[in-house]
């Protein structure tokens, strides 16, 4: 029993340590730099950059501007890339130094295996890393936080997002962090005339895609109020995600708490017998 008391301690000692490291350890492998990949899907921005840009984008006074900037830093601080062979070194398993408990879930079911970030949008921009998917939950995040409501839409294979520019006139754009591209249209007028957005994509230097049929109605779901309606994102999922934030700290302090009031509990009783004694 006294073995088994031990060995719990020690574990969550051990757990604790790994909290404490991953608190000292960035989710961006700068590897990701290196990467062969096409450059209009590069990664060119650091984290620490991103967010500084992110910082100067919550001063503008100018919506439009706002989400031009914003689609940008989606766009230049997340590589197209998730890859299977890069698992664990661009960490799209959540690394054991992040949350232990995701970790092992992550061996175990596969909709843990290859993650990607929710609520907590600055995690995928720190990780770096993503499809459509997730560049657009992360610029939905940030958007979120600068109070502009915003909608994820599922096209055909493909994700983007619809922002509100202007309440007063319910004017909305489409941003695609993916390919960074903004068009200054919602989907309703998209979907009516797809043919509008094809020139822009091909601005962006993209002459081979043919956009015009992920825009086409058949297909695209509007999934209102962020990642709050993404079925990606749901309830449950962020709810269970946020509860292992919580149970990576909680579990290790159970183990060794238990152990500290023992000792504290000796401590009295030594310094209460002290001073009888004298």
């Amino acid at each position: 029993m006294k073995l088994i008391k031990l060995l719990l301690l020690l574990l969550g000692i051990i757990l604790l340590l790994i909290n404490i490291i991953g608190l000292f350890t960035s989710l961006r492998n700068d590897d990701i730099f290196k990467e062969d990949i096409d450059p209009r899907f590069a990664i060119t921005l650091s984290y620490e950059k991103s967010i500084e840009k992110m910082r100067e984008i919550w001063q503008y006074k100018d919506v439009k501007q706002k989400l031009i900037d914003a689609n940008k830093i989606a766009h230049e601080g997340i590589a197209h890339y998730w890859i299977p062979e890069g698992i664990d070194k661009y960490n799209l398993r959540i690394p054991i130094f992040e949350n232990y408990v995701l970790f092992a879930l992550g061996y175990i079911y596969p909709q843990f295996e290859m993650y990607e970030f929710c609520d907590l949008w600055e995690k995928g921009l720190e990780r770096g890393v993503g499809l459509c998917s997730q560049k657009s939950i992360v610029l939905s995040g940030m958007l979120t936080e600068m109070n502009i409501q915003n909608d994820i839409v599922g096209l055909g294979g493909h994700v983007v997002v619809q922002a509100l520019v202007d309440e007063g006139s319910d004017e909305h754009w489409i941003l695609d962090p993916d390919y960074g591209v903004v068009i200054i249209h919602d989907m309703k007028t998209i979907e009516e005339n797809p043919d509008i957005v094809q020139p822009i994509y091909y601005q962006a230097g993209f002459l081979r895609r043919n956009m015009v049929s992920i825009y086409s109605k058949d297909g695209n779901i509007i999934y209102k109020d962020g990642i709050n309606g993404y079925p990606g994102c749901s309830f449950q999922r962020i709810l269970v995600f946020n509860l292992f934030y919580v149970v990576k700290w909680a579990l290790p302090l159970i183990l060794i708490i238990p152990f500290l009031i023992k000792d504290l509990k000796k401590l009295i009783k030594k310094y209460v017998w002290h001073n009888r004694k004298n």
